[in-house]
């Protein structure tokens, strides 16, 4: 079965201050089975953020759809998490406190989620920051409780906007190999959440996913797709001239597109 199914979605953003048009997205399709690692690459500009919007349920689509496990994405569900760049944390709650935030508003008893927030607070490696604030934290540590928080609703789909562009590259590598681990790379693809994983990094996509999906410049459309088939555990495999193999097969693909959308900004 297919978590997402994207069916011949185009979206275009109207300035309410000058009427102008720019279509973002143009004619999509893409299929995202359940349990996948789906990057999705391409030249800036070319909507990789809109189309993870939409998929989240944050922005709507002008003509077309977007369907999560059979039903219409009309908006924002908890079994689908949202990771962005910047974590996004309350900076007023503590670690703990924004791990909860979630099933807190959702309705779950007190009793049913702390231990979950405990367990989660393991699971990213945040033992004794339970009751730090978010500045207290180094960028990795903000970004292990962005993705606890995202956790814990238990999203059947995870949507990760370029969720590792903003630390740096030691914290990045160890955090890629946390996101694998939390994932469940060495469990079936039926026993683990989907992935659809922004990234400028076509180094990181090829590491991290089953396919990495190439977006041409804007108006986005998918303009080429490459399953991965490095074994897994990833790092635990590594072969770096098969990797690079796969880079530049990727590279390729957006050389021409990456340089025309720079000469056209």
């Amino acid at each position: 079965m297919n978590a997402i199914d994207i069916k011949n979605l185009s979206k275009t953003f109207v300035s309410t201050r000058t009427g102008e048009r720019v279509i973002a997205l143009e004619n999509v399709n893409l299929s995202i089975p359940q349990g996948e690692f789906t990057a999705i690459v391409g030249p800036s500009g070319c909507g990789k953020s809109t189309l993870l919007s939409i998929m989240a349920g944050i922005l709507a689509a002008t003509e077309g759809q977007a369907v999560h496990f059979g039903e219409t994405i009309t908006g924002p569900a908890p079994d689908r998490g949202v990771l962005f760049q910047d974590y996004a944390l309350f900076p007023w709650l503590t670690v703990r406190q924004n791990i909860a935030f979630g099933p807190k508003a959702l309705g779950t008893p007190a009793d049913s989620y702390e231990p979950e927030v405990d367990r989660l607070i393991t699971v990213v490696g945040l033992e004794g920051f339970g009751d730090r604030l978010p500045h207290e934290l180094s960028g990795g540590m903000r970004q292990r409780c962005a993705l606890a928080r995202m956790l814990a609703n238990n999203p059947r789909t995870w949507l990760m906007d370029e969720p590792l562009a903003a630390v740096d590259l030691q914290t990045r590598t160890l955090l890629q190999e946390e996101i694998l681990r939390v994932w469940g790379e060495d469990r079936p693809r039926e026993d683990r959440p989907t992935i659809v994983f922004i990234t400028h990094g076509i180094d990181e996509a090829v590491l991290l996913a089953d396919r990495v999906v190439v977006l041409g410049r804007r108006p986005g459309r998918v303009k080429a797709e490459m399953i991965i088939d490095l074994p897994r555990p990833r790092f635990e495999h590594r072969d770096p001239a098969a990797e690079g193999r796969q880079v530049q097969q990727i590279w390729d693909e957006i050389r021409e597109e990456a340089r025309t959308a720079i000469l056209e900004d």
